[in-house]
């Protein structure tokens, strides 16, 4: 999972160290781990620049075609 989001070098700095973008990895990569069914993400694409974006995007992608249902929330959807 790290290496599809290019996330390897910086898994053993602290969290509060990493850039916003690498801390959405992180968060992303902790729910996932457990290959839930179903995966609640809100805003996955804050602090990710447009490659990020992209890299996630087509991980998300290759997580439904294994079956994980992917519910994304926007900030303003209460």
């Amino acid at each position: 999972m790290a290496n599809q989001l290019q996330f390897s070098r910086a898994t053993k700095d602290q969290l509060k160290t990493l850039s916003k973008g690498n801390q959405q990895k992180v968060q992303l990569i902790s729910t996932i781990v457990h290959r839930p069914k179903i995966v609640f993400l809100d805003e996955p694409f804050s602090g990710l620049d447009p490659v990020n974006q992209e890299k996630v995007i087509s991980f998300l992608q290759l997580l439904r075609q294994q079956s994980t249902t992917i519910i994304p929330a926007p900030n303003k959807c209460l």
